[in-house]
């Protein structure tokens, strides 16, 4: 909630000013640009467990006439 009216504060600043509702519509355009670059980065929780699970899928963990069973 904070975050958003800092927000609000700075937009209304930016759009008060003489040719701000240009900058405003920028500075919007790279936000979201910052925010699909984010999303998209490579990183987090779900990317790590996908890792581990590919790198589960690829460790042998047993041959065929072995009878036990492998550990969890």
């Amino acid at each position: 909630m904070a975050a958003n009216a800092v927000g609000g504060a700075s937009a209304g600043t930016l759009v008060d000013e003489p040719g701000g509702v240009p900058w405003a519509l920028v500075l919007a355009g790279v936000i979201v640009v910052a925010a699909a670059v984010t999303a998209a980065w490579p990183s987090g929780p779900i990317t790590r467990a996908d890792a581990d699970a590919k790198a589960e899928q690829m460790t042998p963990t047993g041959t065929d006439d072995d009878a036990t069973c492998p550990a969890a």
